[in-house]
């Protein structure tokens, strides 16, 4: 039943918006070494539940052009709250084929890592689904651990569905998508965090550097993440005086805090995309350089 089915269900997660779609197997999951064991990791709350499949959407690349924060926090909410979506109506449909399935959060905080910041980057994926991306052979991860893919590079939006469905893995890729700091490097560069390597010895490879530091990250990726939101309070509860404390709860911060748990959601973790559009890796990227902030967005020398 497992290869038979497999143009079938890549067929509806298509359908269905999914503009790439891998197959994995639990047990293959477990031996990867990227596959972290955070609170997410379905292997111990679904045990009966062989054979993922992962999901991808692209980003759309006009995003790339912004000038505004809100607009590119929206695209990314959007997209992030789309690729939900797919992902719950093919494991509705695979529940109607008589199978058991279940939809893998997708923007989850990796909390049983060693620092309380170190929360989905830039609102890809978890590090689970970038580790199950790979293993499924829809990319590789580059020089900041995102994943980077032939077709989009790493303007992607992961999710994927569990099911007892026995489905054969998909083959990873043979090679490294990332040409690594010494060839590239333009990550590393735009970064406003630093949070990319940006030395290295000469001539190591992706593999022997490849890092991102996810507490710098998160400040410019979720600008009004869990951390904001928490600063934010103890601002407000150890304010001196009534004025100081109702100038902070009628702040434009607080009204960005709101919108994006509420009203955006997602868009809370998907601030900073600069790396994602600097990214030359992906068949699309020819059309991204059009934008014309493309010319001046990286220091002199790059």
């Amino acid at each position: 039943m497992s290869e038979d089915i497999k143009p079938a269900l890549r067929k509806q997660a298509a359908d269905f918006g999914a503009d790439l779609v891998g197959f994995t197997t639990i047990e293959c999951l477990k031996q990867s070494a990227d596959v972290a064991e955070t609170w997410d990791n379905p292997f111990a709350h679904a045990p009966h539940l062989r054979s993922m499949i992962v999901l991808a959407i692209r980003l759309p690349l006009g995003v790339a052009g912004a000038a505004d924060e809100k607009a590119i926090q929206n695209a990314g909410g959007i997209s992030a709250h789309r690729i939900e979506s797919i992902a719950r109506k093919l494991a509705y449909d695979i529940e109607r084929g008589g199978a058991l399935s279940l939809v893998v959060p997708g923007l989850v905080t990796d909390y049983q890592s060693s620092s309380t910041l170190e929360f989905t980057p830039a609102g890809q994926g978890s590090k689970l689904l970038r580790a199950a991306a790979v293993v499924a052979g829809l990319g590789t991860r580059g020089l900041n651990n995102m994943l980077l893919t032939p077709e989009f590079g790493p303007r992607i939006f992961l999710g994927a569905v569990l099911t007892n469905l026995e489905l054969e893995l998909d083959r990873q890729l043979p090679d490294e998508l990332c040409p690594g700091l010494e060839e590239c490097g333009r990550c590393a560069a735009i970064c406003p965090a630093e949070a990319i390597p940006r030395q290295a010895p000469k001539g190591a490879s992706v593999t022997d550097i490849r890092n991102l530091d996810e507490a710098a990250c998160a400040t410019h990726a979720q600008p009004y993440g869990v951390d904001k939101f928490v600063d934010h309070l103890k601002l407000i509860f150890a304010s001196n005086t009534a004025e100081q404390r109702n100038q902070l709860i009628r702040s434009q911060t607080t009204a960005e805090l709101w919108q994006n748990v509420t009203v955006l959601r997602h868009a809370a973790m998907t601030g900073c995309q600069k790396c994602w559009q600097a990214c030359p890796v992906g068949a699309d990227y020819d059309r991204l350089a059009t934008s014309p902030h493309r010319k001046d967005e990286f220091p002199i020398g790059v």
